[in-house]
């Protein structure tokens, strides 16, 4: 009988196969053989027995389990090999003895690799078997996150695999945009998050007169123009009865005070001025409804430029008066439009008549009035005598406003005791 170790199902068994011989006194011999290989056994039975004359004597006889004629061999000659029995034989790669798939060695002892679909425990952190890198697992087996260059979908808008807060895509793997509090270089002036006196909420730099209403730097409005006669002054405040500026369409006028009855009223209405034809005398200053002074100095100064004194007095109407200094009633005064009180008469004395006063001005000889149709006299100022108590006259020269000289009937006067004031209204 002979014997070999052969595999199955994992477990080496011993495979005895008997062979019987005839042979002389009925004796024989039992030979066990094994593969070869170290783990092979061998054991052995000698003797032979001579059944007398012609017979021959059993031998024993090592068979080769890789001849194709051993009863125990495979195909090729050899034991198929068995994955999990702990040795590494024929095509395996590696063989453990276990059927964790944890290891290094996984199912089909294949050497554990990334991409395998198994997670190597201490080396990988993932393994889902495929090579998308847009899912929880990327690159070399490693859990996706936030920077590692890859976008994982449903998770992060973008990821471009730095911490640069200054680009289209931020730390967080949030795609950049205004408001988020980082400056997107090249695209955002500024970014705090939300409104600031610095910032407007579109991520530009605050200033008044940008378009945009910026609450934190105090701006009530910002129509972006520098039009003071709209609903907002280019103050970014919202116009209003009484910031002096007329409104268009909606103020009448606005004197940027709270004074009635001085030609514009608080709410922004033309006060109904008090008016007269031709020069009037003794009129209380209170009847001058509608009238703002512009203009007040006594006889004695000169120097001061007329352009610089109707400058400030540029409304459409114009008042000459004139009074003794802390009396509350002038002595004479008259009004005309402004053209007709402006015009200019050179050193003549030729009058241009308007609302029933002769006006002549000049700002290098004199300017006044007296009644329409009485006769001029100007030497430098007028020195008529008739109607004298109609009659105004203020010496100028050289541009200039100068001393003296007649207020009614009461002429050369060239001190501080006597008041000229200018008004106007529109």
């Amino acid at each position: 009988m002979v014997g070999f170790r052969g595999r199955e199902g994992g477990a080496r068994a011993l495979w005895t196969v008997a062979l019987f011989v005839a042979c002389s006194g009925g004796e024989s011999s039992t030979v066990e053989t094994s593969p070869t290989g170290p783990s092979s056994g061998l054991a052995t039975s000698e003797g032979s027995t001579s059944a007398g004359s012609g017979t021959s004597a059993a031998s024993t006889t090592t068979e080769d389990p890789t001849s194709s004629t051993s009863a125990a061999s495979t195909t090729t000659g050899e034991p198929a090999p068995v994955c999990g029995d702990g040795v590494v034989e024929g095509g395996e790669a590696c063989d453990d003895g276990n059927d964790a798939d944890d290891d290094v060695c996984v199912a089909g002892c294949v050497l554990a690799s990334c991409g395998d679909g198994f997670v190597w425990v201490g080396v990988e952190a993932c393994d889902d078997g495929n090579d998308s890198d847009d899912d929880a697992c990327v690159g070399a087996c490693e859990a996706a996150s936030c920077g590692d260059g890859f976008v994982q979908v449903g998770v992060e808008a973008c990821d471009d695999g730095n911490a640069d807060d200054g680009d289209a895509c931020l730390g967080t793997c949030a795609a950049a945009s205004c408001g988020d509090g980082e400056v997107q270089v090249g695209v955002e002036e500024c970014d705090d998050g939300g409104e600031s006196a610095l910032c407007d909420v579109d991520c530009t730099a605050a200033s008044c007169g940008d378009g945009a209403v910026n609450a934190a730097a105090g701006e009530a409005c910002d129509d972006g123009n520098a039009d003071d006669g709209d609903a907002c002054l280019t103050t970014c405040v919202a116009a209003s009865c009484g910031d002096g500026k007329v409104q268009a369409g909606v103020e009448a006028c606005d004197d940027g005070n709270q004074v009635a009855e001085d030609g514009c009223e608080n709410d922004c209405t033309i006060t109904p001025k008090w008016e007269a034809v031709g020069p009037q005398v003794n009129v209380p200053e209170a009847m001058l409804k509608g009238w703002q002074k512009c203009y007040t100095g006594t006889y004695n100064q000169s120097g001061m430029k007329l352009a610089d004194i109707l400058a400030t007095c540029d409304k459409s109407n114009l008042l000459f008066a004139c009074r003794k200094t802390g009396t509350t009633t002038f002595q004479v005064l008259a009004h005309a439009p402004r053209e007709d009180v402006l015009f200019n008469t050179g050193n003549g004395n030729t009058p241009h008549v308007a609302n029933g006063s002769g006006w002549y001005y000049s700002d290098a000889y004199s300017l006044g009035f007296a009644k329409a149709g009485d006769p001029i006299n100007r030497s430098a100022c007028d020195i008529s005598g008739v109607n004298p108590t109609l009659r105004l006259c203020w010496h100028s020269s050289g541009g200039n406003i100068a001393a003296g000289w007649r207020c009614g009937s009461s002429t050369a006067i060239n001190t501080s005791g006597w008041e000229r004031v200018i008004y106007h209204a529109d």
